[in-house]
């Protein structure tokens, strides 16, 4: 063996004793497949006692130009940086160490299991499974994300409306439903009209007319139809991730078919949370008995009694 050869060997046997650490590779997407994988990693990170870095931020998003969108999903001066020093450990331990991709989240590791690697974080999970290992650790995301967010978006987020019905409409790159196609069976867009439904339906439960705010990368056009009811108002513009932790903030959300960002904003939520009934998708939030969460159609004769007495309480 050569002398380089025999201080590479040793500098990879160093590394093996080095403590393991959790990196969230986030995705070239949305905010809300960005945070699914950042709290994934989170809570495997907090689950081992191990530091967590996350990167990927600021990765600049082509689509959105392309697609014509409003809303180009430059996230560069959104969230705090990670740190370089766990970065370079991170990449120093997947090329010389051992790297694990997309373990189990809450998955407890042996002693041995702590030394000499990089546990990766960067697939969003199926549809049918985006909370199902998160709702454990609903509190401590609760207090989390706000403290991924960087000096510029805490500003934001401390001038933000608390809405009393907060009202995700996703358009960007979801199509419009094609005439005879049933939401519950594609991922296209949300009618708007099924908003405006049950907008109407939970002012007629409540016998008020309740205030609602519309947070969307939609047009004017797009929303024209909600727009024109009664004490219906866009949100002020604002950071995505701004809107997300405002929309969470609603006594009730109204959220997109197919829209991570409206499941993060129920999930967020201590309200009920509504959506359009959508094939496979299980609650957000699981089985809190004392808030509704779940798919419902428009129609307030058909919601269940939890959901009424909850609009009754507001």
């Amino acid at each position: 063996m050569s002398v380089q050869d025999r201080i590479y060997e040793g500098f990879r046997r160093r590394i093996a004793g080095w403590p393991a650490m959790v990196h969230a590779r986030v995705p070239r997407s949305g905010v809300g497949n960005m945070l699914l994988v950042w709290a994934r990693a989170r809570v495997f990170a907090a689950r081992n006692d191990l530091p967590l870095v996350a990167t990927g931020w600021a990765i600049p998003r082509v689509g959105p130009w392309l697609r014509g969108e409003e809303r180009k999903r430059i996230y560069i001066h959104y969230f705090r940086p990670g740190s370089p020093a766990l970065w370079s450990r991170s990449r120093l331990l997947a090329h010389l160490g051992k790297e694990v991709l997309d373990p189990p989240p809450d998955a407890v590791l042996s002693a041995e299991d702590k030394r000499g690697t990089v546990y990766t974080f960067s697939r969003v999970p199926h549809h049918s499974g985006y909370f199902e290992t998160l709702r454990k650790w609903r509190s401590l995301l609760r207090n989390e994300v706000p403290r991924l967010l960087s000096p510029y978006c805490l500003w934001h987020l401390a001038r933000a409306p608390t809405p009393l019905i907060g009202i995700h409409v996703r358009c960007g790159d979801f199509r419009p439903l094609h005439p005879g196609e049933k939401l519950c069976t594609t991922t296209a867009r949300t009618p708007i009209e099924f908003f405006c439904r049950v907008v109407e339906g939970i002012r007629q439960v409540s016998e008020r007319c309740l205030p609602a705010t519309i947070f969307s990368d939609g047009s004017d056009l797009d929303l024209a139809p909600l727009l024109s009811l009664p004490s219906v108002a866009r949100a002020p513009r604002n950071p995505d991730v701004i809107d997300l932790l405002a929309l969470a903030r609603s006594k009730i959300v109204i959220g997109s078919a197919h829209s991570t960002f409206s499941q993060w904003g129920g999930f967020l939520s201590d309200g009920p949370f509504l959506r359009p009934l959508v094939e496979g998708a299980p609650p957000t939030r699981g089985s809190e008995a004392s808030v509704y969460d779940g798919s419902i159609e428009p129609e307030p004769a058909s919601w269940p009694q939890l959901l009424i007495d909850n609009i009754i309480c507001i």
